[in-house]
């Protein structure tokens, strides 16, 4: 049986993107855009192909070759101080938002009377516990969750699309209604962040890249025509104009599907989703903190953390804990704050096409296509970054918040490095 680590782009990827967030802002977007919705969906997972393909131009040489980047180039690459910035940030942001979600989710759907918070916690501790102890189990978790995840979706989905379309009984929604295309633009950019989630863990490993960027393509085509499927059905049951107003547009159109049973379906789905992606962040960051640059080359003797992905990943929990304790999670600053993670995240994914389009490398193989794809990824993702400003309600705070996580990113970047030398 073939090493599941060839698959971890696909398993924490796509764990990722199917998160309780996603899944409310597709509604959103799905509101947003109305009829225009299958377009603007399709263009925005264009636009993340082409930085799946930038991101094999950047770190694989050429084919057949294997090329392991230049430690010390690695040192001083800003995209160092992206990774960690965006990384770190959105795990600090979105898990606490996300698993707030599961409980609020768990506390409507399943029992009344269990708190949110609770709820939170529990699966906080549980996913914190198994990626210190059964570190070997953790992708099959994530298998399981992604699987529950997906069948739910794609379970109600087909439910949906049959009573639509070919039961004479079903009471159908309104057409759906043409929406303000921007706005849903700049929200559905936002909708596949993470999809190299796992890739750029192995970014100081020789070896890995000539399969990975098509696992990235995987992620951006399940991911993509699951939210496709799932967002036409909504506005086939729901009116585009409900799903923008409800911040759980997801279990509102399960609803109007099939009833208690489907908002519980949908709850399930949601609850596994929540797990899949803190699971993906939890196994996911330590490990690339733990494998920057210099930190292999480290002796026994001058090796102070035994442990540093296990350390990583308490630093990381006691920052969430910290987070649901002070009840950030029900705060407007916080969604901001998280807003100004993912565009840390496409910034880091612009660099990369800049990096492949400034680098002077002869290469026969290349295509005219090869040579415009950067250019177009880097144009169109800089219009977004600048279109979700525009749109943003607190656009200093957002910006403020961006700086500060790319300063402290800087500083974090600088001790890391500083203590692999030793």
């Amino acid at each position: 049986m073939p090493p599941l680590d060839r698959y971890y782009p696909i398993l924490f990827g796509l764990g990722l993107i199917l998160s309780p967030l996603n899944l409310a802002a597709l509604g959103t977007t799905a509101g947003l855009t109305g009829s225009y919705f299958p377009i603007v969906l399709i263009s925005v997972l264009a636009v993340q192909l082409l930085t799946a393909h930038s991101y094999q131009a950047l770190f694989h040489a050429g084919p057949g070759e294997e090329r392991e980047p230049s430690q010390e180039s690695s040192k001083t690459d800003p995209l160092l101080i992206l990774l960690l910035g965006s990384r770190i940030s959105l795990t600090l942001c979105a898990v606490p938002l996300i698993l707030v979600s599961a409980g609020f989710i768990f506390n409507e759907l399943f029992l009344y009377w269990f708190p949110n918070f609770g709820f939170a916690y529990g699966m906080l501790i549980l996913l914190l516990l198994l990626n210190l102890l059964g570190e070997k189990a953790v992708p099959w978790t994530q298998i399981f969750l992604l699987g529950i995840a997906l069948a739910g979706i794609w379970l109600i989905s087909t439910i949906g699309l049959w009573s639509a379309l070919f039961s004479p009984e079903a009471v159908k929604g309104p057409s759906p209604e043409a929406g303000p295309a921007f706005p849903g633009i700049t929200s559905a950019l936002l909708l596949f962040v993470g999809f190299d989630l796992a890739f750029l863990n192995r970014y100081w490993r020789a070896g890995v890249f000539s399969r990975t960027p098509f696992r990235m393509a995987t992620v951006l085509a399940l991911s993509g025509l699951s939210f496709l499927l799932w967002g036409i059905v909504s506005l086939l049951h729901v009116p585009a104009s409900g799903l923008v107003e409800t911040t759980v547009a997801h279990i509102v159109a399960a609803r109007n599907i099939l009833g208690e049973p489907g908002a519980r379906i949908m709850g399930v789905a949601v609850l596994a989703g929540a797990g899949a992606a803190a699971n993906a962040l939890f196994f996911s960051i330590p490990r690339l903190l733990a494998g920057l640059p210099g930190s292999e080359n480290k002796s026994d003797s001058a090796t102070l953390i035994r442990n540093p992905k296990a350390i990583f990943l308490l630093l990381l929990g006691g920052g969430i804990t910290l987070v649901l304790a002070l009840g950030l999670a029900g705060e407007p600053k916080l969604e901001v704050a998280l807003k100004a993670a993912l565009l840390l995240w496409l910034t880091q994914n612009a660099f990369v096409h800049l990096l492949v389009l400034i680098r002077n490398r002869p290469d026969r193989t290349r295509t005219s296509f090869s040579r415009t794809a950067p250019l177009a990824g880097l144009i169109l993702l800089t219009g977004g970054l600048v279109g979700i400003i525009m749109e943003e309600n607190q656009p200093f705070l957002l910006i403020s918040l961006f700086l500060a996580f790319l300063l402290i990113s800087w500083f974090l970047g600088l001790i890391l490095q500083k203590y692999n030398r030793r």
